[in-house]
Order: C-alpha cells, then structure tokens, then sequence
C-alpha cells in the first residue's frame, strides 16, 4: 500500500486568527505565554500539567530518555529499547508537532499482544535528527519522567490484536485490548468508569450554528492569461461552468490541493487551474495599469472611475442552479444582503411551499406574531419570503406587507423582537432554498481551521497505524493521530488519549460536531481517541491490521467528548 502523502494547502493562519476560533477557558486553553513564533497555540489538560508545544521533538527526546531509563531496567529484552528507537524515529519528518514519545506503546515493534508491563512503560523513543539536551524538557516532559505511568499507557495497544478481515464499521470495544492497557496500569487506583465520568467537568453547550447564507470576504482577484474556462470541478474533464477571456477577473475564494483555485467571476463559479492565472505582481500590473486609466477618464469627482469599472467578467455556460460547483463555499465578494421589506400574516396561519403552486413541499409554517421579508416581486400571486431558515414561496395575498407590517413591527418592538416561522425541512432538504442567493442577513465564515482539519484527516485514511508512532504518513497511534493532525493547524496538544481528554471543553458526546474529539473508556481509564466526523461517524488511528480508518462511532464505550475549536 502506498502511504497518501498530506498537505495542507489553502489556509493561512496566525495567532491572532486562530484566536478567534479557539475556546478559550480558564486553566485548560491558555494564550499569552504558549504561543510560539511559528504561531502554535498550546492546549493543555485540566487535570494534568501536561503541555505540548510546537517544538515538541525537543520536549519529546528527554520524555523519552526518562521513560527509556525506567524501562531498561525492567525489560525482559534490551533489543526492546533499540526497537522502539528505530520505528517511532521516522516519525521526525511528519509536522512540526511530531512527538516520538508513544502514549501507551512504548514497544512499537509492532507486537503488542505480547508486550509486557515492563516494556510498555517504555515510550517510544525520539526521532532519529533530534538534538534535544535534557534541559529543554517542559510540563509534560516532567509529568512523563515524574509520575506513575498512568499518562503513558491508555489507549493504542487495545488495537493491535484486531482482526484482519473485521468489517470497517465494527466497534472499538475488544474485551482484550482494554484488558491489556488495563494490566499496564497496575499502578492507577481501582475505579468504574462510572467514578471517572463523575469526576468530569461535561457541560451542556449550544450547537454550533450552521450557515445556509452567503457571507463576504476580502477581494482576492487574478486575471486570465489566456482565454479559458471555470469548470464546475477541479478536474480537467469536469463539466463547464463559464467562459473567462483573456485578461478577465476572477476573485480567488479557496486555494486547493493540485494547483487548483476556487474562484467567482460576476455570476459564475467554480474551479480553474492557478497557473491559468497571473501571479501576484502580475496582477498588480494590471490594476495599477486600470487605475492610470480610470483616474484619467474621472473628469467630475462626483462620477469617480474606478478600476473596477473595468473588470470583465466571466460569462456563464450554465445557469447559477444548474452549476454543481456554484454552492462549493458560501464565501463571496459581492454583497448579496438586501433591504428588508417586511410581512406579516393575514390570517392565523400560512404554509410556505416549495415552489409557486399548492399541493407542493411544505417547508414550512408561519403562524400569526410572525415576521417574514420579502424577497422577490410578485410572480403569478405568489412571492418568495425568507422567516428564520425557511425560505419559499407563500401567496402574496395572504400577507400584510407596508405600512400594516410596520404598525405590526412597532406594536412588537421591533422584526428582532418577533418570531419567525416554523421549519418542516431542515435547509439542506429545501429545494426552494436557494431560489434567490440573496437574504435580509448575512452568513458567517465557517471556522476554516476545522473545515481544514477534517479534509486532511480524510487524505489520511488507509495509511497505516503504529504503535507508538506520531507520523500522518508512515504510522500513528490514535492519539498520536490526533496529536500531529491538530498541530499542522498550531494547535498543540497532549501526547496521551488520557490527557487529550482534559483539554477544551468537555461536552456530551450527542452533542459532538465534526472536527470535535471523541474518547473512549473502559474499567475506569480512558484508552481511545477519535476525530467525529458528523452523522455518527469518525476518523481513527484504528489498530496494525486496519490502520487509520472511517467508521461508525463506538456509543459502547464512548463516554465524552472534547472540544478544542469552536465556530
């Protein structure tokens, strides 16, 4: 099998936008004094005083030394160190968080069936090029050297031992995998997993809000070289969405993988290839060269010309709703928020359709109290409305529109004092939905840290897994998964599930969002950690035989959920 390599292409960020995203709490996420020049913000447990940083090949090499001395004296093998050495160092060349020091599998020779006590106390061991000298040891490097092996034995050598042939959608719930870890913490005082629920911190948090609306962005616009095509994907052979002549605009939305942008271009969107675009000086040529002509052709300044007044845009191919790529992002760099022109209900209630008929889909209801905006004129009778997320068609004679919505608007105290209408299709089901791009309000940026982490994630599944291993491409264990996956976006966390598990916010597990962390705990420790995808789904380093996998959430044994990043 041949290891899908990973980049992480299309998205800049720096201390201060990555701050916007974060959940910031007290004791568990803190800024100030944990972000480095490469912009890592540091993560760190509630209940431990773990604290992985960017540079965590330094930190990770005396974590290992410390973990190596102790298990010297008490492996059953001295071959067991050298092993574990030469398989977690090629790890080193994986992200700029990689960290060879193993949670639970020290031994990563693969052979966790037989490893004993002794040997998986023993962390993996540092990477090959590190120069760390023991004085560059931090929080975490302390808590490793210092304290029982709690921290370093609870989660990866449960997978191991799965079968070969198991279905792809099987539980995370093998009696002998949690049985093993368990055997490795004889030092971890005896309790239920029902006692250590308890003495978590899960709060109740509201669902992050999702976005149905266009929302703007800062203009990024390049120029055609040639004359060429949008296509509808970023595929070669891909459908046409617009035609763009040479030296015609477009506004970059999204930078992708493979040398392909996701641009828009008046009333056209879709993907073209970046070196059919002119480069960064290029394009600045060319708008100095349209504000020389603009600022020429000003004559009165109350009729100022502009550059833009120059741009060419693309022209469609296809309509806007017969565009597949047209909905690919919601970013946009035309304003598409209208005036609000109000209406309220004639009667006690009014059905919203689908489209311009009865007997049509009802996407929803609007009941007296409620407000609603007109969207587009009347057409045949009927008008299109938007009141919360339902968006359809409603008879323009069942509704008070002008002053008597204004009279009802004052009586209330205001639109933002009244209700809105009762949904019966989730936005994504309403075929209406998107009958006009335009709205009374505008859409917000989806956090693009998270949209990033889980895209990769993807591009990892069916590499392999390794005990003890941090590497995206050449092998992990889950949380050494977890660990590297968030660090390439500057998010450092803990090397261990058990530690993984007090960072952000604790929340229920029903109410995960992708991009949230899932974890796993059996006989009172947690020994599993997974990246919840939506839909009751996950991507996880999973065990040797299956390596890193989707799959269906373990409910079994899936007690909380952690949340790093919010919306």
């Amino acid at each position: 099998m041949q290891n899908k390599k990973i980049r992480r292409k299309g998205i800049t960020i720096t201390a201060l936008t990555l701050s916007a995203f974060l959940i910031f709490q007290p004791v568990a996420i803190f800024a100030d004094d944990t972000v480095s020049s490469s912009s890592t913000v540091s993560v760190e447990s509630d209940s431990t005083t773990s604290s992985s940083s960017s540079s965590s090949s330094d930190e990770t090499d005396s974590s290992s030394s410390s973990s190596s001395s102790s298990s010297s004296s008490s492996s059953s093998s001295s071959d067991s160190e050298s092993t574990s050495d030469s398989t977690s160092g090629s790890d080193s060349d994986s992200t700029s968080t990689d960290s060879s020091s193993s949670d639970d599998s020290g031994s990563t020779d693969g052979s966790s069936d037989d490893t004993s006590s002794e040997d998986t106390e023993s962390t993996g061991s540092s990477s090959a090029d590190s120069t760390s000298d023991s004085s560059s040891t931090d929080d975490s490097t302390s808590d490793s050297s210092s304290s029982d092996t709690s921290a370093d034995t609870s989660e990866d050598s449960a997978d191991s031992s799965t079968d070969e042939n198991s279905d792809e959608t099987q539980n995370l719930s093998e009696d002998n995998a949690s049985t093993e870890a368990q055997e490795e913490n004889e030092d971890r005082p005896e309790q239920t997993t029902e006692e250590l629920i308890a003495q978590q911190h899960i709060v109740d948090v509201a669902p992050i809000e999702k976005n149905y609306r266009f929302y703007l962005v800062d203009e990024d616009p390049a120029f055609a070289k040639e004359n060429t095509k949008i296509l509808q994907d970023n595929d070669d052979n891909a459908e046409e969405a617009g035609t763009l002549a040479k030296d015609s605009v477009v506004f970059i939305l999204e930078e992708l993988d493979d040398g392909w942008y996701y641009v828009e271009s008046g009333k056209v969107r879709g993907f073209i290839r970046s070196d059919e675009l002119t480069d960064d000086a290029a394009t600045e040529e060319i708008i100095n060269e349209l504000e020389a002509k603009a600022g020429k052709a000003t004559i009165d300044e109350s009729k100022r010309v502009v550059a833009e007044d120059y741009y060419v845009t693309a022209v469609p191919t296809v309509s806007e709703s017969e565009n597949a790529a047209y909905l690919y992002s919601l970013a946009t760099v035309y304003d598409r928020v209208v005036d609000k022109e109000y209406a309220v209900i004639k009667g006690t209630k009014v059905t919203v359709f689908s489209a311009m008929k009865g007997g049509t889909t009802k996407v929803g209801i609007l009941h007296s109290g409620d407000v609603a905006y007109v969207l587009t004129s009347s057409e045949h009778g009927w008008v299109f409305i938007e009141s919360g997320d339902v968006r359809g068609f409603v008879r323009e004679d069942a509704l008070y529109t002008g002053e008597k919505a204004e009279e009802a608007l004052e009586q209330a105290g205001g639109d933002d004092q009244m209700s809105t209408a009762e949904q019966l299709v989730s936005p994504e089901d309403n075929e209406a939905f998107y009958y006009t791009y335009t709205s009374v309000k505008e859409g917000t940026a989806e956090n693009p840290i998270r949209k990033a982490i889980l895209k990769t994630a993807q591009e990892c599944v069916g590499n392999p897994y390794v005990w003890g291993g941090t590497s995206l491409t050449d092998g992990c264990d889950c949380s050494g998964f977890v660990q590297t996956l968030f660090g390439l976006y500057g998010i450092s966390l803990p090397r261990t599930a058990e530690q993984q598990s007090q960072c952000g916010t604790q929340i229920p597990v029903s109410e995960a969002e992708p991009g949230d962390l899932i974890f796993f705990a059996k006989d009172g420790y947690v020994y599993h950690v997974a990246l919840y995808t939506g839909d009751n789904t996950t991507i996880e380093a999973y065990s040797e035989s299956r390596g890193i996998i989707n799959n269906t959430l373990d409910t079994t044994h899936a007690v909380w959920a952690v949340r790093v990043l919010d919306n």
